[in-house]
């Protein structure tokens, strides 16, 4: 795996991280070296391979090395813009499949709630009703 991290040069020498980038790569390695290495030694970088042959296939029990490398990138992107890449919309697309889900997630137990709220009200409105009957026939008699 490869992060790409974009930073703008701050005063003072300091570097701030405006944006990254993950590129996902699978690579066949030898399971032995790889697990003779300790913690912070070196593994030779690899790019990412195209071939199918050399990518790992992934067994089952099999052992899987993860490594990534960081590399930084120079960038325009201020502090106070970073989040602009993220919320730019691409081609204007509305997603109309998404909103009508949503909308029948909202309304349809909305609509059992107001179901049950009806009958509930209904019936307490006929038992005031039965009650007040009784009570003005009793004052009648």
């Amino acid at each position: 795996m490869e992060v790409i991290s974009e930073t703008e040069m701050k005063k003072m020498s300091r570097y701030e991280i405006v944006g990254f980038e993950v590129v996902p790569c699978s690579v066949k390695r030898d399971t032995t070296a790889m697990s003779n290495l300790s913690m912070y030694d070196k593994v030779d970088p690899v790019d990412c391979p195209l071939e199918l042959d050399k990518s790992q296939a992934i067994q089952e029990q099999g052992k899987i090395s993860f490594t990534y490398e960081v590399v930084f990138v120079k960038s325009d992107v201020r502090w106070p813009s970073r989040w602009d890449a993220c919320l730019r919309m691409e081609g204007d697309k509305v997603h109309w499949f998404s909103i009508m889900n949503s909308l029948m997630v909202l309304f349809f137990p909305a609509g059992i709630l107001f179901v049950i709220f009806l009958r509930t009200v209904r019936r307490d409105l006929t038992r005031y009703e039965e009650l007040d009957e009784k009570s003005q026939a009793q004052m009648t008699e």
